[in-house]
């Protein structure tokens, strides 16, 4: 099987990095702090809204975040147990990365952390929404992410969608997206995904 997975909030634990970013943002433009957990809570959609920001004026927010990103970035690391999952699966499987990342940094985090080897390919691409046109590509068996655009995305590429509870977005906010399965820890994923196949879907 292919298994596509998100970077972000699935492999890298990257948000309190992207907090500090958002909350540098937020101070040069005066606008109200928020904590990590709010954020979580809230999710992409409900931050947007929460500060006022329309979908067009999203490229121009991640272009400014990119100089923050290239510093933050290597203090970054992987969530407890996912390079272990990830080892364990790609024995059995091919995993393919569909990511918001730049490609370099991904590159430089997986080599940095003994995962560049268990990859066949990193898509990367800086825009936030059309990830389905990328897993369309590659036509994967799963894509596991931690947003209920992944969930989406997963959907609209007719491939099963794997969400993940230690990321980005909360468990409920997910399950109103109605992923195929969920994750509640990484090696969770072991259990859906190692031979034998037998998933289970989210209760």
């Amino acid at each position: 099987m292919t298994i596509a997975f998100d970077f972000d909030g699935t492999i890298c634990d990257s948000l309190p990095m992207f907090v500090q970013i958002g909350t540098r943002y937020a101070a040069s433009h005066h606008l109200p702090l928020i904590s990590v957990s709010a954020a979580r809570r809230l999710g992409l959609s409900g931050l947007l809204k929460h500060y006022g920001v329309h979908k067009y004026q999203i490229p121009a927010i991640a272009l400014w975040s990119r100089k923050w990103q290239t510093t933050l970035y290597p203090t970054t690391l992987p969530f407890p147990q996912i390079s272990y999952v990830i080892r364990k699966l790609s024995s059995a499987h091919t995993l393919i990365i569909i990511t918001n990342a730049s490609k370099t940094t991904v590159a430089e985090f997986l080599s940095r952390n003994n995962l560049a080897n268990y990859f066949r390919t990193v898509d990367s691409s800086p825009h936030l929404f059309g990830k389905h046109h990328r897993l369309e590509k590659y036509h994967p068996d799963f894509y596991v992410g931690d947003m209920v655009r992944d969930i989406a995305a997963a959907h609209k590429a007719r491939c099963k969608s794997i969400a993940v509870t230690w990321g980005f977005e909360p468990e409920n906010l997910l399950l109103a997206a109605h992923p195929d399965f969920l994750a509640k820890k990484p090696k969770d994923l072991l259990k859906l995904l190692s031979p034998p196949y037998t998933p289970q879907s989210p209760e």
